[in-house]
């Protein structure tokens, strides 16, 4: 199709206008690049003849005075307008325009908010439309500017007159509004139910908590001295057991027998020694015989002594009271020196190893009470009392180690065990506490509701030590006070209150008296 010296073909990018000599083209895409800035300069050149093919939705302003193709169409005005352009890149937003030296070229993008309509109508390629050329084009498009410059104006001055007259009946209905509520008495207020609590007093104890493992007060392997045959064991795996119970008893044959034999040869050593004492005595008998009798006693008396050293050791007793363990041995076992044959433990008093940190070394000492808990006998706590300090501070964690012992009756607590430590470092008697329900956060710090005279009162408090349910305070209430511990959601400093579990007033019933007799 061709159009005063133009030929419009649809492009894979749009609709192009492929300009005969002396002509100007125009296409629509969506491949702008930086080249096409040098366009406008070279349509602002002298040219014997210029051609835009614009569409429908052609941005507003391109063709104006201040429009970026303003001066080429006061120029060399040949403008053709389209109802509709289907190109790839047209839409209602931009328009593409390609320079004419280079046929290839890519379009450069013209960016607009509002498009005009023209009187001529171009169908795409299938179609020739007409068109209109020369100064009338120009006036057509100046007049469509203008008119839209001047329909924005007045939209302008319509917002802002519908904003200033709201503003201005809003102030003015809020005048008229203040003397009406200052002059009509205020409602009260309808009063608030809550739940209040009196302030308890009781004991506060500072603690310290740490981590400790139990440990068995004295523990000790039964094992033989001498080599025997097992021949009674006296105790049951498990069982406590008393200082000096009989444990373990080996056969005594052979040590019977040694015994008896130094003791014969003890007593013949005896009869020697008082024949040559009475010998040495009388000037008859020589000092070196008396010697060697001398001698010979004394050494048959530590064989004696020996003999029944061992024969006491073939009895392995208890050495305090305590639990035995597992044995590991058998009646009728041949058992070697040192073999280990069971352990026993005693675990009443049990004790617990624990450590704290180097801060609080002026805290802790012996005789503090310290509290304790297992994961094995849970929902209980065990009592306590620290009893050593070491001197020494740990240097690789920069802890105390500290023992304790705990009173262990029922033996329910194992050496090895996992033991929470808990220590009061100090303890406080008549703490002022409170239910932790009448605590409210306000931001930097606490505060609580108390009532007086049916009216809430906000106070600011300062807490300490937290208990199970409840809470100390230190500072901001006083023991006569009550606090408000249900429903302080809702308060507001000087709320009317109405208190839900108030004390039933006290009711004095009149007693009927007995008529009297004339």
């Amino acid at each position: 199709m061709e159009i005063e010296g133009m030929r419009v073909q649809h492009h894979r990018q749009g609709l192009l206008a492929e300009p005969d000599e002396g002509a100007a083209e125009v296409c629509f895409g969506d491949r702008p690049t930086q080249r096409n800035r040098q366009f406008f300069s070279e349509l602002r050149a002298d040219r014997a003849e210029q051609r835009i093919l614009v569409g429908e939705m052609a941005v507003d302003g391109l063709l104006g005075d201040s429009g970026a193709l303003g001066d080429l169409v006061e120029r060399h005005p040949l403008v053709a307008f389209g109802e509709e352009h289907r190109g790839g890149g047209a839409n209602d937003r931009i328009t593409l325009v390609r320079p004419r030296s280079g046929r290839q070229a890519p379009c450069i993008r013209i960016a607009g908010s509002r498009s005009f309509r023209s009187d001529g109508i171009c169908h795409g390629a299938a179609h020739r439309a007409p068109y209109q050329t020369g100064p009338s084009s120009l006036e057509y498009s100046r007049r469509i500017g203008a008119s839209s410059s001047m329909k924005r104006f007045v939209y302008l001055l319509l917002l802002v007159g519908l904003v200033g007259g709201g503003f201005y009946g809003y102030r003015h209905y809020e005048k008229m509004k203040a003397p009406r509520q200052a002059a009509a008495p205020a409602a009260p207020r309808p009063a608030v139910p809550v739940e209040v609590a009196k302030i308890e007093r009781g004991t506060v104890n500072e603690e310290v908590e740490a981590l400790g493992t139990l440990a068995a007060d004295e523990s000790v392997v039964i094992a033989p001295e001498i080599a025997g045959r097992v021949i009674a064991l006296g105790f049951k795996e498990g069982e406590r057991v008393e200082k000096g119970q009989v444990l373990v008893k080996l056969d005594t044959a052979i040590l019977d027998a040694e015994l008896k034999q130094q003791q014969a040869d003890l007593g013949l050593a005896r009869d020697t020694f008082e024949r040559n004492r009475s010998l040495s005595q009388r000037g008859v008998g020589t000092q070196v015989a008396f010697d060697e009798a001398t001698a010979k006693l004394a050494s048959a008396e530590a064989r004696v002594q020996l003999s029944k050293a061992k024969l006491a050791q073939s009895t392995l007793v208890a050495p305090f009271n305590g639990v035995v363990g597992l044995r590991a041995v058998s009646v009728g076992d041949f058992v070697a020196v040192g073999k280990q044959l069971i352990t026993l433990t005693n675990i009443d008093p049990i004790k617990v190893d624990f450590r704290v940190a180097e801060i609080f070394l002026s805290q802790v000492r012996v005789g503090q009470t310290i509290s304790l808990k297992v994961d094995a006998v849970p929902n209980k706590d065990f009592q306590g009392q620290i009893f050593a300090v070491d001197p020494v501070v740990d240097i690789n964690g920069r802890a105390i180690r500290l023992r304790a012992t705990v009173p262990n009756r029922d033996l329910v607590l194992k050496p090895g065990l996992f033991a929470r430590v808990t220590i009061v470092v100090d303890q406080r008697e008549n703490a002022m506490l409170i239910p932790e329900s009448a605590v409210v956060p306000d931001g930097i710090g606490k505060v609580v509701f108390i009532v007086e005279n049916g009216k809430a009162k906000r106070v600011a408090v300062e807490l300490g030590k937290r208990l199970p349910g409840k809470v100390e305070v230190l500072k901001g209430l006083t023991p006569q006070m009550q606090v408000v511990s249900s429903g302080q959601m809702r308060l507001r400093d000087g709320s009317n209150v109405s208190i839900k579990n108030a004390p039933p007033p006290v009711q004095t019933s009149a007693l009927p008296v007995a008529p009297t007799s004339p």
